[in-house]
């Protein structure tokens, strides 16, 4: 499953991550636009969140993705600083092309990429944020089979990535942010034999 998100994106996704189970049956790899040097603090603060409501099980579960590392079910791995986040045998694969997007890590790269690796099986989220980061890889997502979620307007910081989304009727649901986890969850396990 992969997110995507961009200003306000810290905040909203403190009302997410650390609701996601470390039991999830599926990695989530997320793409935050952020200023450099701050996703580690980020993912740091995710991480003791996901303590506080799971227990000892969850600690170190929000991570930086690392190039050619395993994907874990139940841990949330981030797009780097001035990478690309791909996948490929079931691994991440770090790059920085293409170069003609605005942001690096690029959201439409990641759903491209879990599109094509994952096909019907995809899951996307995406969240609030400035333009339309997403949008191209929303309609990869679409176009394999997969199911694609946006934050509601009154929810989201600024309703740029979400709108476009939605404007484009890519979206299956859109969802204010206190349900996103609620429905990611029960999405999985629906998918999941649960």
């Amino acid at each position: 499953m992969v997110i995507g998100v961009s200003t306000g994106g810290p905040d909203a996704l403190m009302h997410v991550i650390p609701q996601i189970p470390p039991t999830l049956p599926v990695p989530v790899a997320v793409v935050q636009h952020i200023i450099p040097g701050y996703l580690h603090m980020l993912c740091n603060r995710l991480s003791l969140e996901r303590v506080k409501v799971w227990g000892p099980t969850a600690a170190s579960s929000v991570e930086l993705a690392q190039n050619r590392g395993g994907l874990l079910p139940g841990k949330v791995y981030f797009g780097p600083d001035g990478s690309h986040l791909r996948f490929r045998n079931g691994k991440a694969w770090l790059t920085d092309r293409p170069t003609d997007h605005l942001h690096c890590p690029a959201v439409d790269v990641l759903f491209a990429s879990a599109a094509e690796n994952y096909g019907a099986g995809t899951l996307g989220v995406v969240m609030t944020g400035m333009g339309a980061d997403g949008s191209r890889g929303g309609m990869r997502v679409k176009k394999a089979g997969g199911v694609l979620l946006a934050q509601d307007e009154a929810t989201s910081q600024v309703y740029g990535m979400p709108k476009v989304v939605v404007d484009l009727h890519l979206a299956d649901m859109v969802v204010p942010l206190e349900h996103i986890a609620p429905t990611i969850m029960r999405i999985v396990k629906a998918r999941n034999g649960g």
